[in-house]
């Protein structure tokens, strides 16, 4: 098996995928998996491999593992001088592990601790786990990703700008809340998420920044920075969940300011759709005849195609480590779904020279059955009630 990754992928991206094969072929008795980047010449001297002619520097390890036979790809800093053949700056003998053990179950290996060298984070394939699972929205059980520190309160995560302090009441900077950070950061990693700020990622040079304002009501995403803009203090009377949803809506506007053709054709349906639901309300009514705002178009469009996309984030985050495990309910997919689409109606006043918040229509919502949509409001509080109060 060959895995060809872009040039520009970040090492942690790297790690994900080799933690993610890893974990699908554990049961394997033989495989063997060649990692290396695209446009990237490798050069094998002595048992020694190295990336020629390539803007960064690497390092590749080979692996035996019980059969499993793996070179990896290492990031090193490159060397400031020319490499000769004599220069061992940043190459070094492939690294063999020949190691085999742990408890049988299922006709597979339970396999140990993986030495690997230093800068690599081990990953422990999670015991009595089936290979694979789940599809698109999976969480990697290890967390592979490094903190990249930029300026002072803010490190680069996976190829995402996150903050780490914030400024509280009393003007004092702060850390943001570990819990909070951890959590962004496993909805960063998340494939669905990365699907939706795809736009933000790295060949892209507009890079997303995910940062911490008490000043909001909850989120909002600011175009000419590339911010998303979250209340830290919304965790609080919210809940993870919630706030995760958060972060998840403020990406798809984000989106939506990227659009690709599809995506075009998407925000011209939804306004269409909402052109013709206030056309249709009586005379008398405040909002007959309102010419939509941008935000209200991006949300009824959420609502129309991403709905699927955010049920599987949220469902992949309330399956992870920071998931609450509820005493007497069953979790599914309507809480998720109930979470999202009563987060998309409350929005500010098309019209600019009012200051209120308005309730806004969404097909995906108001056109179902009146009971579905109790039962969905009823789904929402009860998860995050859960979330408050495990």
């Amino acid at each position: 098996m060959e895995l060809i990754t872009n040039k520009s992928t970040i090492a942690q991206q790297k790690n994900h995928l080799i933690g993610n094969i890893f974990e699908a072929i554990k049961y394997t008795n033989q495989a063997r998996i060649n990692i290396f980047d695209m446009d990237y010449q490798l050069e094998q001297n002595n048992k020694t491999w190295r990336a020629i002619e390539a803007e960064y520097c690497y390092e590749y390890y080979l692996v035996n593992i019980c059969g499993l036979e793996l070179i990896l790809q290492m990031e090193v800093p490159c060397p400031h001088e020319p490499i000769n053949d004599d220069s061992d700056s940043y190459r070094s003998e492939p690294t063999y592990i020949q190691r085999c053990g742990g408890d049988s179950g299922g006709g597979g290996v339970t396999l140990p601790p993986i030495n690997l060298p230093p800068h690599l984070p081990p990953y422990m394939p999670p015991n009595n786990q089936e290979p694979g699972g789940g599809g698109g929205g999976v969480i990697p059980p290890h967390d592979w990703g490094q903190d990249i520190p930029l300026n002072m309160g803010e490190i680069l995560y996976n190829g995402v700008r996150l903050n780490t302090k914030y400024k509280d009441e009393s003007g004092l900077i702060v850390p943001v809340d570990d819990s909070l950070l951890t959590a962004y950061k496993l909805i960063i990693d998340n494939s669905d998420f990365r699907d939706i700020i795809s736009a933000y990622l790295p060949p892209n040079t507009s890079h997303l920044l995910i940062a911490f304002d008490i000043s909001i009501t909850g989120g909002k995403f600011d175009r000419n920075t590339n911010t998303i803009f979250i209340n830290p203090n919304r965790l609080k009377d919210l809940g993870m969940l919630e706030m995760v949803n958060i972060l998840v809506h403020e990406a798809l506007h984000a989106m939506f300011f990227k659009p690709t053709t599809t995506m075009q054709s998407q925000l011209t349906n939804a306004r269409v759709n909402l052109v013709n639901h206030y056309n249709s309300l009586p005379s008398n009514n405040p909002l007959y005849n309102i010419n939509p705002s941008e935000n209200m178009i991006h949300h009824e469009a959420m609502g129309l195609y991403y709905k699927n996309k955010v049920i599987s984030i949220l469902r992949a985050f309330h399956n992870s480590s920071l998931g609450k495990i509820p005493c007497c309910f069953t979790i599914n997919d309507i809480h998720f779904e109930g979470t999202f689409l009563y987060s998309l109606i409350q929005v500010d006043n098309p019209d600019p020279s009012k200051t209120d918040m308005i309730e806004m229509w969404i097909s995906e919502l108001d056109n179902r059955n009146p009971y579905v949509q109790v039962w969905l409001a009823f789904k929402a509080d009860e998860i995050r009630n859960l979330y408050l109060n495990p």
